[in-house]
């Protein structure tokens, strides 16, 4: 859902209508496979944690690419009064693309795909109390990251060679991630909530933001972690 491009797919006459690409849309892309993901405790007050990932990535004339991705984090538990749980760490993680297909002349999917991205972050997790009449959830991170992508043809298809390639790029740069969620009880039988994200890095920018109310059939006192609106906000992205 990075693009229009790669969410719905274009017509043939919105890019390049004087070239010879015979298909009458492209994009919509679809990615398949697989995530494994593993948390270690180490004594007291450590952990480690690590995430492997791999897919394949088609849509409909846009040329076929793969996805590989690793993420290794070690994370320190603070003992925090009137927290659930604060942990601080620190995590390094890499991603590659087998293609750059990251432009929006036909072939390519309108992603970011790049063939090698190396991220170096400082993060902060915490939740407070769980059964209290308001919540707040937490995640700060910031960091260094480095992004290299590939020259790739206009049209990366078959029989295209010929139209020339868009440049590419290699660029360090300073990213930063924050998301808080948050909920409070109202009533015995309604909540009030919201979710605001915030990611900055050298090659985009997102703002993200919901109110929520919700309304229980059961009166409850309190309100849960589970209550939190944050699940239905990465869905939707």
């Amino acid at each position: 859902r990075e693009s229009i491009l790669a969410y719905t797919g274009w017509r043939r006459y919105q890019c390049l209508p004087a070239t010879s690409f015979k298909g009458e849309t492209w994009g919509g892309v679809r990615a398949a496979g697989a995530e494994l993901s593993g948390y270690l405790p180490v004594g007291q007050k450590f952990a480690v944690s690590a995430r492997i990932g791999a897919e394949q990535i088609d849509a409909e004339n846009v040329r076929e690419n793969t996805h590989g991705s690793l993420l290794v984090g070690l994370n320190r538990g603070l003992d925090l009064k009137g927290f659930d749980y604060v942990a601080a760490g620190i995590s390094a993680g890499y991603d590659h693309y087998q293609r750059n297909l990251s432009q929006f002349t036909p072939g390519h999917g309108g992603y970011f795909s790049p063939q090698t991205f190396s991220q170096f972050k400082a993060n902060l997790d915490f939740l407070t109390l769980e059964n209290q009449t308001a919540i707040l959830k937490g995640h700060l991170d910031g960091g260094r990251v480095f992004k290299r992508e590939s020259t790739t043809p206009i049209i990366p298809l078959d029989g295209f060679s010929d139209l020339g390639s868009f440049p590419g790029n290699r660029e360090w740069g300073w990213a930063y991630t924050v998301e808080l969620d948050g909920a409070i009880k109202v009533g015995n039988h309604v909540q009030l909530g919201a979710h605001f994200s915030l990611r900055e890095a050298p090659q985009y920018n997102e703002t993200a933001g919901m109110l929520f109310i919700r309304v229980l059939f059961e009166a409850r006192n309190s309100v849960l972690s589970s209550d939190l609106p944050g699940r239905v906000m990465g869905d939707i992205r």
